[in-house]
């Protein structure tokens, strides 16, 4: 029988070295900003429904990844990436919300981005 690792939210042992530092963590928002238009709306929360939101915010953005080189001892393609540096990837995740602007309306389910890995880009020139 194959065992398979499980993905985790969990650290990396203190051995480890991540290329980019970041900051993760799970937040239960209570209000969210609507990025095209500027508006806020209120993100519905209940005993029953707790809605949450996982983040990954980079440190150091655009700066030069801490570590380059892979355990294998080559680094990334055979050392060719002549620069690196971090790039902040954001996701998109739904949440019901209620517009305050329009009390009379009904809850709606709006996609909003959050920032969701910090990623070492290596360029060759």
């Amino acid at each position: 029988m194959r065992s398979l690792q499980v993905w985790s939210w969990a650290r990396p042992e203190d051995s480890h070295q991540t290329v980019c530092e970041s900051d993760r963590r799970r937040i239960e928002p209570g209000y969210v900003l609507e990025s095209p238009s500027g508006r806020w709306y209120v993100v519905l929360q209940a005993n029953s429904i707790t809605q949450r939101v996982t983040l990954d915010k980079c440190r150091n953005v655009g700066k030069a990844c801490t570590a380059t080189k892979c355990a294998r001892g080559n680094g990334f393609r055979n050392n060719t990436a002549k620069s690196s540096r971090c790039v902040q990837r954001y996701s998109y995740s739904h949440l019901v919300t209620w517009d305050p602007d329009k009390p009379d309306l009904c809850p709606k389910i709006r996609v909003f981005r959050f920032p969701t890995a910090c990623v070492c880009y290596l360029t060759s020139s």
